[in-house]
């Protein structure tokens, strides 16, 4: 006498478990919410907005030094910049709502919205 290790009935269940599963992970995964525009500021206050769907320049020539902010095929980064550490400058593209590329010395921050 043969004994099955799954049941017809075991199989069905575990193949509902597995997609119900399945759905879910598809559900929970992040959403890319790509922004419009870039909100550059030096000291809190907004001084350019630029669409980020345009390629564009932004330089900024402040008390503090100077960045030159680029908008290139729908994504934002700061090209260039004469402060000491160019943190600002190695950072990744930046393209989703929130996400910030931030210049420290300069006080400049330019955030996705």
């Amino acid at each position: 006498m043969k004994h099955k290790f799954f049941k017809a009935t075991d199989m069905l269940v575990i193949v509902a478990v597995l997609f119900s599963a399945l759905i879910i992970f598809i559900l929970a995964l992040p959403k890319e919410d790509r922004g419009s525009k870039v909100e550059i500021s030096v000291d809190n206050k907004v001084v350019q907005i630029l669409p980020l769907n345009e390629d564009d320049i932004y330089e900024a020539e402040t008390g503090y030094g100077y960045n030159r902010v680029v908008v290139k095929n729908g994504q934002c980064f700061v090209e260039t910049a004469d402060c000491r550490d160019n943190i600002c400058v190695s950072h990744s593209p930046i393209y989703k709502v929130g996400e910030t590329i931030v210049c420290l010395p300069h006080r400049l921050i330019a955030e996705v919205k």
